[in-house]
């Protein structure tokens, strides 16, 4: 048995428009799983049925007429899976990658989710996210995981940790109750370890009615001790957008870290954004000092401040600044 809770208060505005979207939402979600293995000679399928209530308290709906109510809806469904593998007989060192025996596995995996109609319909409330867009659905996804694995050594050389040096899946929905096209785009996942302080990630989703990818992402991210650097490559058909991304600190002192943020978008072929932060540790607070710009206009000054056990929770101050055009308003937020 699995229980979610979320607990969030939305608002969002227009600008010169006079329109407000606004609710405080409680969402829960409870589900009940039961893992087993099918009987006789398919006991090497793992069949794990479930089902689950999701209900979500709303304090208005999108144009304001309701008020105070619950939507609630049903969902069920099965995971079905296996697993299969090899060893090959590798040691030594290959281009500075560790490998002591590799292991290739791989698991299939054939899933059906349904989720029965909600008693509040989707069209009445304003999507925040994924969780106000519920609707009634059927359908099957295949997929198809392959991990390439092996063991290092730790640091005190005397256990074998096990991993990952390449995992890769692939997966696809099917909706049968849909006329037409009723295959899902092709989404793939791809992760690269050839080092600890080293990874690679791909993701990406290819529409088989199109031949043509609507979503790939690219990025390489490395970490050592006193610095860390990561550079990403996002693409997204639909919204029209292509930007890299570089993101990387560096330990001045004990208690000091420098750190800076650039996104280029290639379409524009312009620099969008930049940040630089300071970041000073206060023994129970870290206190960050950052300075954003935009290339659209409006440079903005945050001072920062985190609780080093709750880093999510913050406390932060930010103070920003047009420059104004010849004859226009001087404005500041």
């Amino acid at each position: 048995y699995t229980s979610e809770y979320r607990f969030n208060n939305f608002n969002e505005k227009i600008a010169d428009t006079g329109i407000d979207y606004h609710t405080t939402r409680f969402h829960t979600d409870n589900r009940l799983t039961y893992p087993t293995r099918l009987m006789g000679y398919l006991n090497w399928l793992k069949f794990t049925p479930y089902a689950g209530r999701i209900e979500t308290f709303y304090t208005r709906d999108k144009d304001g007429s309701d008020r105070d109510f619950f939507r609630g809806l049903w969902y069920a469904g099965y995971d079905l899976t296996t697993k299969t593998y090899r060893i090959f007989d590798i040691e030594g060192s290959y281009f500075g990658t560790e490998i002591n025996r590799l292991r290739h596995l791989i698991v299939p995996t054939v899933s059906y989710t349904y989720k029965r109609k909600p008693n509040v319909a989707a069209s009445r409330l304003y999507s925040f996210d994924s969780i106000d867009s519920y609707d009634d659905e059927k359908y099957y996804t295949f997929s198809i995981e392959n991990k390439l694995q092996t063991k290092w050594h730790t640091e005190d050389d005397h256990i074998k940790e096990e991993i990952d040096l390449i995992s890769f899946r692939n997966s696809i929905k099917f909706y049968p109750q849909i006329e037409g096209n009723q295959f899902s785009n092709i989404t793939s996942s791809l992760k690269i370890q050839p080092k600890r302080w080293l990874k690679f990630d791909f993701d990406s989703s290819y529409s088989p009615h199109s031949n043509d990818f609507e979503i790939f992402n690219a990025g390489a991210k490395a970490k050592r001790e006193k610095w860390d650097f990561e550079i990403t490559s996002r693409y997204n058909k639909d919204d029209s957008f292509h930007e890299g991304i570089m993101r990387g600190n560096y330990q001045l002192a004990p208690k000091w870290r420098l750190g800076f943020y650039e996104r280029y978008d290639f379409q524009s072929k312009d620099l969008a954004e930049q940040e630089y932060y300071l970041e000073r540790d206060l023994h129970c607070w870290t206190m960050e000092l950052r300075l954003n710009t935009l290339n659209d206009g409006g440079d903005t000054l945050w001072l920062v401040f985190k609780t080093k056990a709750f880093p999510e929770a913050l406390i932060g101050f930010s103070y920003s600044f047009h420059k104004p055009k010849v004859g226009s308003q001087t404005e500041v937020d």
